[in-house]
C-alpha cells in the first residue's frame, strides 16, 4: 500500500508540473497573439488550473499519509477517493 501511495504522489507530482508547463507555454503563445479565440482561452485556462489543483491535493494527501503513517488519519481513504473523483470530475 506505501509502494501504490509513493507511485501515485509522484504521477500526481508529474501531472501537476506537465499542466503546469503547458498553461505557461500556452499562454505564452496567448501572449504573443497565436491563439485569438477568447471563449476557448478561458475554458483551457479553467481546466488547466483545476487539473493542476486537484493533483496538488493528491500529492499532498499522499505526502502526509507517507511522512506520518503511524498518526492513521481517519477516513484518509475516503477523503482521497473523494479527491481523486473531483480532479477526474473537473478534468472531463
Amino acid at each position: 500500500m506505501i509502494r501504490s501511495l509513493q507511485i501515485l504522489r509522484v504521477g500526481a507530482n508529474a501531472m501537476f508540473w506537465v499542466l503546469g508547463l503547458g498553461l505557461c507555454v500556452y499562454l505564452a503563445f496567448a501572449a504573443f497573439g497565436y491563439l485569438r479565440n477568447s471563449s476557448e482561452h478561458y475554458s483551457n485556462f479553467l481546466f488547466c488550473v483545476l487539473g493542476m489543483s486537484g493533483f496538488l491535493t493528491l500529492h499532498e494527501f499522499a505526502e502526509r499519509r507517507l511522512s506520518e503513517p503511524e498518526s492513521g488519519t481517519p477516513l484518509f481513504w475516503v477523503k482521497f477517493a473523494l479527491a481523486g473523483v473531483a480532479t477526474l470530475a473537473a478534468l472531463v
